[in-house]
């Protein structure tokens, strides 16, 4: 839902923040067969992520007026922590897909402290939350 919200989002967002946020959200359903079954496909989620980051990257056409007009978007910057060792494979491979494009609005960085336990991933917010809020450039 959060890839899908910051693909499609209209206002000029500056930056977009994700904590513990590279779960697989599992399958999508893309199509039917001859007899009415799902057919599903796997959710890529680093390029979900990736495809994502260079969407609001560009230009747009302002059509609010009469005449549409070509404006420049400012890119919007992300910042994704993980800590859980399941979400270690998603964060590395987004890192590795970010790298290979030439993407440089994204920054992905482990927790201080990683793992499976709740305690680490609740720390992913509160600390890189603070860090967020005193480093942002929107506010």
């Amino acid at each position: 839902i959060l890839f899908q919200q910051a693909k499609t989002m209209r206002s000029h967002i500056c930056e977009v923040w994700g904590f513990d946020s590279m779960y697989s959200m599992g399958f999508r359903i893309v199509g039917r067969t001859k007899l009415g079954k799902d057919i599903y496909q796997k959710i890529d989620v680093s390029g979900e992520w990736r495809d994502t980051a260079t969407a609001n990257n560009g230009i747009e056409f302002d059509t609010s007026g009469y005449f549409p007009v070509l404006r420049f978007r400012p890119a919007t910057k992300f910042y994704f922590y993980w800590a859980g060792s399941s979400v270690k494979a998603h964060a590395l491979e987004l890192e590795a897909k970010l790298k290979e494009w030439n993407i440089n609005n994204v920054k992905i960085e482990a927790n201080v402290h990683t793992g499976g336990s709740w305690a680490v991933h609740f720390e992913t917010i509160t600390e890189n939350f603070k860090k967020r809020v005193t480093a942002a450039q929107c506010f």
